[in-house]
């Protein structure tokens, strides 16, 4: 079903559109086969925020988007958040929440991806369309300036579900584990597993260094055949190329030890009769011992090593996680 005119959408149209048909119909297939140009998403802004900007962003009503000047507006009414204000030995997923609800767009262009953020614009219109048949809301919400504060905290709570897409570190919105920087050289390594996020310490860090995982990956990681494609510039020590030398020049050449005991620690690595207590310490060991050489080439692929024997101790556990609930629930329907 496209409901797209060539010439796109008038707020006019979407209003009589959305009265003609029934809003069984207002399903995906209205989403993916609707607006295409961003005219035609401001109409969905301009049918619940035009008294908006005529009365509250005169200045604004020319020459810049619509959903930029909602946003804008939208913003005072988030403190920004701090989860590390939150509770944790008592942990209230509710309270999480409400902290979560309460971020911030700093960078539009950069936090929301374009696609993005017109479907959040044309979701929140919709269900706002829908939420608004309801006599008992729209009693409530009965005037433009409600109409408009309505959509655009449905947006946000659009936008704020579309964080919650676990493909890839650099996608859900967490409360802590976002609070991480990403870094090519990164100290730290990220994993996701059973609904949690796991961060694991790499090698040693300084007192007042940053922790830092990477997005995507690491600069000692092997070439990928299709290379990671960040939606940010990364200004780390190992792409900034007025930090890089001075970087590089921090790696000391490992002395003939090294070789002997990273060779000692591999065999460990790839012994199947050893356990991953045995393969953690000795890998573990050999970094710590050894921190003094990064950024050098052959402690990075040691680092490499590590990152992977790391991943497959957590895989390994989260293994054994899913096999002990399964029995629990196996011996809860035998009895």
């Amino acid at each position: 079903m496209v409901i797209m005119g060539p010439q796109g959408l008038t707020a006019a149209q979407v209003s009589a559109i959305w009265e003609e048909r029934p809003l069984s119909l207002l399903n995906l297939d209205f989403v993916l086969g609707g607006p295409r140009s961003d005219d035609d998403y401001d109409a969905f802004d301009a049918f619940f925020s035009d008294h908006l900007l005529a009365e509250r962003a005169p200045s604004l009503a020319k020459g810049n988007k619509a959903a930029d000047r909602i946003r804008a507006e939208g913003n005072r009414f988030y403190s920004g958040g701090n989860a590390l204000d939150l509770d944790y030995t008592e942990y209230d997923p509710l309270e999480e929440w409400k902290d979560l609800c309460n971020v911030k767009v700093v960078e539009p262009g950069i936090v929301f991806a374009y696609r993005n953020e017109n479907f959040a614009r044309l979701a929140g219109s919709a269900h706002c369309y829908m939420l608004l048949k309801n006599p008992a809301v729209a009693a409530i919400v009965n005037t433009p300036a409600k109409r408009t504060f309505m959509y655009q905290r449905v947006r946000d709570f659009v936008r704020l579900a579309n964080f919650y897409k676990w493909e890839s570190f650099s996608s859900p919105l967490c409360p802590v584990a976002s609070l991480f920087n990403h870094s090519c050289d990164a100290n730290a390594v990220a994993t996701i597993h059973s609904d949690k996020i796991r961060i694991v310490v790499l090698r040693p860090i300084r007192a007042g260094e940053q922790i830092c995982v990477s997005y995507g990956p690491s600069w000692w990681d092997k070439p990928d055949p299709t290379p990671y494609r960040a939606h940010f510039e990364c200004k780390c020590v190992a792409c900034d190329p007025e930090k890089y030398d001075e970087w590089r020049a921090q790696g000391r050449e490992p002395p003939a030890s090294f070789f002997k005991n990273a060779e000692t620690a591999i065999a460990v690595l790839g012994d199947e009769l050893a356990n991953n207590a045995a393969k953690y310490n000795a890998i573990t060991q050999l970094i710590e011992k050894y921190a003094y050489l990064h950024p050098q080439k052959n402690f990075a692929a040691l680092l490499y090593k590590h990152q992977e024997s790391l991943r497959t101790l957590i895989d390994d556990e989260d293994g054994t996680y899913h096999r002990t609930i399964a029995h629990a629930k196996l011996e809860e329907e035998d009895e």
